[in-house]
């Protein structure tokens, strides 16, 4: 616990079962996360496991509404991993600024 009473975010993943996958490779010519100063900018996340795609397709469709869930908060996790790694700690950060969700439907 920091000194403001405040749980560590690792303390919070742990105590909530949440294990972090991998951090996912870049699918293409870009940096997975880029810090300027003591800010850092994540790309997009997807749903990959082990580099591959977990889920392939719109939700409504070839997806479900709960495999669309499960594809969201395997990005999330991916976008903290990534995090993680680029910082060594998830300790250093203080706050989101921005985060952007799209999810393709058929509706």
């Amino acid at each position: 616990m920091q000194a403001n009473g405040k749980k560590r975010p690792t303390e919070r993943l742990r105590e909530l079962r949440v294990i972090l996958p991998q951090p996912p490779q870049p699918l293409g010519h870009y940096y997975a996360a880029v810090q300027t100063g003591s800010l850092l900018v994540l790309s997009g996340m997807l749903p990959l496991l082990n580099g591959a795609p977990v889920v392939v397709g719109r939700v409504g469709d070839r997806i479900s509404i709960d495999g669309g869930r499960a594809a969201a908060r395997l990005a999330a996790l991916n976008a903290l991993a990534v995090a993680e790694r680029t910082l060594r700690t998830l300790h250093q950060i203080r706050r989101v600024v921005r985060a952007t969700v799209s999810v393709t439907t058929s509706a």
